[in-house]
């Protein structure tokens, strides 16, 4: 499939002149050459002008004005980066069309283990993004940055309501969401109270910001990420009409991309919302770029994940049912890796051979899920994960 056909390439012309020696601009237009296929990359980066379901007018251009940031940037420590600019989307008079469009080149990407990162468009992309992995028969775990939670089937902004059609869509392949940087005052508390009862996460800008060790399990359990750049404070992040007095800082949000591309699972991201009109210094573009170079970094730095069996991990045991009851009959089970220290938890699983969609009973965890075990008491983690299995 010649994917060339459903794009239109960024202009270069802003870039005469200057030395692109070691910067993302050789990666992209000099390692990366044209006679080499969008098939034998490792990561894709796709731009989206549209702007037709949000409130967050003026989403214009976003994808090229991350760009003047980002192909300045240096390259990192990589020894080869196999990366594509695919252009910008282009798009179509039917705005459902262009979510077809959106979805069937991600699926297409996918389908050759191409990693699509895609940025600009109201946050409704989503919606495409997630049903790229509909033919991929598989289940999927949601990773989701924002301060709201899209459940809002009243509005006339698609942007707001779309999680109610990811929750609706049949088949059904949704495993999981996990919702970071939630700003509880901007949701109403029956969305919240749902989350709850289908055991997803939720977890607010201040448990990111007091707990950040914490993050990363939860981003290593996701399949996908969507970011809408409201999530971040305005004063970091002005370039969009939604953001808020609080919210991520800079770093915080490129801490989760570091963490989002470094997760072997993760195989699409895309950056939403970006309101280039509302960037006067250019300071959001600026922040987007970072937090695509610190993905990419995380990628090219990922570890695979061998057999929890294998030398590579430390087993541990413990006895649960009370502090020190090692006549208990149930044990919790943990791993950790001796080359990453990151930890993992293992959760009994029901027999799901009648059916294709399977997850593996052991998930991501951190250290202090194995403190709280050692104390006598069941991590939510744990908890949670117990629930959607049974």
């Amino acid at each position: 499939m010649n994917l060339e056909l459903f794009f239109n390439k960024p202009s270069l012309s802003n870039f005469d002149g200057q030395n692109h020696k070691n910067t993302w601009f050789e990666i992209l237009t000099g390692d990366f050459s044209a006679d080499i296929s969008w098939q034998d990359a490792e990561i894709a980066i796709i731009g989206v002008d549209d702007k037709n379901g949000s409130e967050n007018k003026s989403m214009l251009n976003a994808a090229d004005a991350v760009r003047q940031k980002l192909y300045r940037l240096q390259k990192g420590r990589a020894h080869k980066y196999n990366i594509v600019d695919l252009g910008n989307l282009r798009l179509t008079e039917d705005e459902s069309q262009t979510k077809k469009r959106l979805s069937e080149v991600c699926y297409r990407l996918l389908q050759k283990n191409v990693l699509p990162i895609i940025i600009g468009g109201s946050h409704d992309l989503t919606l495409a993004q997630y049903e790229a992995y509909k033919p991929l028969d598989k289940m999927l775990s949601l990773l989701c940055v924002d301060a709201k939670i899209d459940l809002d089937t009243t509005s006339t902004s698609l942007a707001d309501s779309f999680m109610d059609k990811i929750l609706k869509l049949q088949p059904n392949y949704l495993f999981n969401i996990t919702h970071l940087a939630s700003q509880e005052y901007l949701i109403p508390l029956d969305f919240i109270k749902l989350y709850q009862k289908l055991n997803f996460d939720i977890v607010g800008v201040g448990k990111i910001r007091d707990k950040p060790e914490e993050v990363e399990p939860l981003v290593r359990t996701a399949d996908l990420l969507s970011f809408d750049l409201s999530a971040i404070r305005a004063a970091d992040a002005a370039g969009n009409k939604l953001a808020q007095p609080f919210g991520l800082s800079a770093e915080e949000a490129t801490r989760i991309c570091w963490y989002a591309g470094n997760n072997v699972q993760m195989t699409s991201i895309g950056f939403y919302e970006y309101n280039p009109d509302l960037d006067l210094y250019g300071h959001t573009a600026s922040i987007i770029s970072t937090m695509i170079w610190y993905f990419v970094e995380g990628f090219y730095n990922r570890q695979a994940e061998y057999d929890f069996g294998s030398p590579f991990y430390i087993k541990y045991l413990v006895p649960m049912g009370g502090k020190g009851n090692i006549d208990t009959d149930f044990m919790m089970v943990f791993y950790k890796s001796k080359l990453t220290d990151k930890w993992w938890l293992e959760v009994p699983a029901p027999d799901l051979d009648e059916t294709p969609y399977q997850r593996p009973s052991i998930i991501p965890c951190s250290y202090n899920d194995y403190q709280q075990a050692n104390r006598g008491e069941m991590p939510e983690r744990w908890i949670k994960m117990y629930n959607r299995l049974f």
